[in-house]
């Protein structure tokens, strides 16, 4: 529905710019069936992109959206969600990571009934890394896209326009797309210092509950707690997704995409051709 509104508005606005921007660009083609074929084909490209870029938007908000309303509270999963990642932690811990605690550190004195357990934030953490690690490599495709654009666009194959108002447009979205993406990365992280900052203090209590327990139960808590101090380091140091470093990000490799490829053909448009001009 988003999209079936955000299209018909956002090619109506397009139209709009071209118009009061001195009409379409020249296609290189002789005779009006010629042109027709030309155009159509350039405007039904053009009408992909759109889609293409607002596809990819929508997805990047939904997931940024997604993130922020995780991250408002504590997450409860499903008992068996949590014992499938306990079950990682092997048979003497899984039982003891997965039993029902209060989200809170000051009600898990009291007898307050609770769905969550210290695994919380290291199963939001994956799960965000996850998300974004599917989402985040869409932003390639409309920088592919516009690259290809300009490419072929170039006067090393034909005499087109430049069509600078039309790319310009492109270009609007594409910047769109960048900031919904940062946007994206930046929640993911303050996401990831958040549970960072839960199962900092989820640790000290665990610390605090070694005492005052039998042998058996010391040993298997003090188990606990080193596991857990470990699966933080684990949350500290993910490398997947939005989590990965600066130069694996998608949106690092979308923006070189557009410099490198297009940037060069325009490059030798201007050395070779610079004469027509």
């Amino acid at each position: 529905m988003r999209l079936a509104i955000l299209v018909p508005i956002s090619l109506c606005l397009i139209a709009l710019v071209v118009n009061i921007g001195g009409g379409e660009p020249d296609v290189p083609a002789r005779g009006i069936a010629d042109r027709m074929l030309f155009r159509g084909g350039v405007w039904a490209g053009g009408v992909a992109v759109v889609v293409l870029l607002l596809v990819v938007s929508d997805i990047t908000l939904i997931t940024w959206r997604f993130l922020t309303v995780l991250k408002s509270g504590r997450t409860v999963y499903p008992p068996q969600t949590i014992k499938a990642f306990a079950a990682e932690l092997g048979p003497q811990l899984s039982e003891l990571a997965a039993a029902p605690i209060a989200a809170r550190v000051r009600d898990r004195q009291s007898s307050v009934a609770s769905s969550n357990s210290l695994l919380d934030d290291w199963i939001d953490a994956r799960l965000f890394a996850e998300q974004t690690a599917s989402v985040g490599p869409l932003i390639l495709f409309p920088f592919v896209i516009v690259g290809l654009m300009v490419v072929c666009r170039s006067r090393l194959f034909d005499n087109w326009d430049d069509g600078n108002l039309v790319l310009g447009i492109v270009g609007f979205y594409l910047l769109v797309s960048v900031v919904l993406a940062a946007t994206l990365n930046l929640a993911a992280e303050k996401a990831r210092r958040r549970s960072l900052e839960r199962m900092e203090a989820d640790a000290l209590w665990l610390e605090g509950t070694i005492g005052g327990v039998d042998e058996e139960n010391r040993k298997r808590r003090e188990k606990l707690l080193t596991v857990f101090r470990m699966l933080i380091e684990q949350v500290r140091s993910l490398r997947k997704g939005a989590f990965a470093p600066f130069f694996e990000q998608p949106l690092v490799q979308a923006v070189l995409v557009p410099l490198s490829g297009a940037g060069g053909v325009k490059l030798l448009d201007y050395l070779l051709l610079g004469q027509t001009l």
